[in-house]
């Protein structure tokens, strides 16, 4: 395998969701989501992160707990071409 062969994180889920939207993708303590349901998140969180003027190129820290919104946030992040760090509570 080369480094071509590998796809972003990011795509790997919007493909997915393409595929089965109904399947279960993400369980934390207080949510279930489906890929329709967990892509929908992660585009409420790119349009946030566009909203607030951060792309492609800007650096942001994360500090939160291991939920749907961490792993949506850092799906957004990664699509917006957001450099970021997370660290979990």
């Amino acid at each position: 395998m080369t480094h071509t062969d590998f796809q972003p994180f990011h795509q790997v889920i919007l493909a997915r969701a393409l595929v089965q939207p109904e399947a279960l993708c993400v369980i934390d303590d207080k949510t279930h989501l489906n890929y329709r349901g967990f892509t929908q998140r992660v585009g409420q969180w790119a349009a946030w992160l566009s909203r607030n003027n951060l792309g492609k190129g800007d650096r942001v820290g994360l500090l939160m707990t291991n939920t749907a919104d961490h792993l949506g946030l850092i799906l957004a992040l990664s699509a917006s071409g957001v450099v970021h760090i997370s660290l979990t509570l």
